[in-house]
Order: structure tokens, then C-alpha cells, then sequence
């Protein structure tokens, strides 16, 4: 359809290091990848509201409805890798092994967003603005990972790990 919807883990945590990827298999509307509460909305786009925090296929970091520059865009067959310290409350994207934004997540240096708190669960969103939806493909470590786990970070997610 011509609206957003949102999808979250089944897991969530409140504390680690973890690492994860999100692939977009078919572009065509607008993809979102990250992490959201409880509380986010998921009759909308993951960043809409200040309980999901986003890195959006036009290159934009999106939290609270508000969307900033972050990195660069993102398509068909990007792996955009998910790097959350939740024991710092920070949040890190990669696109295709590149930590964007000028982040870091094994300094700690840059992160997308310092305000990730909560019960934390992965999400992805899609919006179908353009007459075709987008499919992203989670990885959490059940095959290989395309890049390689930022140094004291898990692979996988909460109890996915």
C-alpha cells in the first residue's frame, strides 16, 4: 500500500554490545533499518516518534520525526550493519563495511544517536511512496556476516546471540 509499516525483533535487551545486518534485497519506496521501544508506532516509519531511532535508504538518520544528514544512500543489495552499545546508550551504520556519519563504534566516537535507552528491539521499516515496497532481510548471525563485528561487539542481538 501507499504507507509506512514498521517491524521489531521479537527479542529485545537493555544492556550489551551487539552487531547486525539488514540487506535490501528490492528497493522501490524507502527503507528503513534500526533499533525502536515498546513504544514506537508501527503503523509508521521507524523514527517517527522519539521511541525509534533510523539510518533511512536516502542517507538520513531518523529519530523523534526529525530526519538529518547522516551518510550516504543506500539500494538493492546494500548491507547496512547495526552497531548498538546499550550500555552507552549509542547507536552506529554502516553501509557495505563503512562506518558512516564519521563513527566508531569500537572508540565510541560519533555515534548516530547518544539517546538509545529502553527495552531496545532491532527494526526495519518500509514505505511504499513510489509504487513499489521495499524488502530488507535481517541477518542476526544465523549465516555469515558480509563485514566484520566491530571489536567488542556481539554478533547477533539480545537472545537471537
Amino acid at each position: 500500500n501507499s504507507n509506512w509499516g514498521s517491524a521489531r525483533s521479537i527479542f529485545h535487551t537493555i544492556n550489551g554490545k551487539w552487531y547486525w545486518e539488514a540487506r535490501l534485497v528490492a528497493a522501490g519506496g524507502s527503507a528503513l533499518t534500526g533499533v525502536c521501544t515498546s513504544s514506537a508506532n508501527l503503523n509508521s516509519w521507524l523514527g517517527h516518534d522519539a521511541y525509534g531511532w533510523g539510518y533511512d535508504g536516502s542517507g538520513l538518520k531518523y529519530s523523534s520525526a526529525v530526519g538529518t544528514a547522516y551518510g550516504a544512500a543506500y539500494t538493492t543489495g546494500d548491507v547496512i550493519g547495526v552497531a548498538v552499545d546499550l550500555d552507552a546508550d549509542k547507536i552506529w551504520f554502516s553501509k557495505n563495511g563503512v562506518w558512516q556519519g564519521g563513527g566508531n563504534p569500537v572508540t565510541g566516537l560519533s555515534p548516530a544517536y547518544s539517546n538509545v535507552a529502553g527495552e531496545i528491539y532491532a527494526a526495519a521499516a518500509d514505505g511504499n511512496n513510489s509504487g513499489a515496497a521495499p524488502t530488507t532481510t535481517m541477518n542476526f548471525g544465523a549465516t555469515a556476516f558480509a563485514y566484520t563485528v566491530p571489536t567488542g561487539f556481539q554478533a547477533g542481538f539480545g537472545a537471537l546471540a
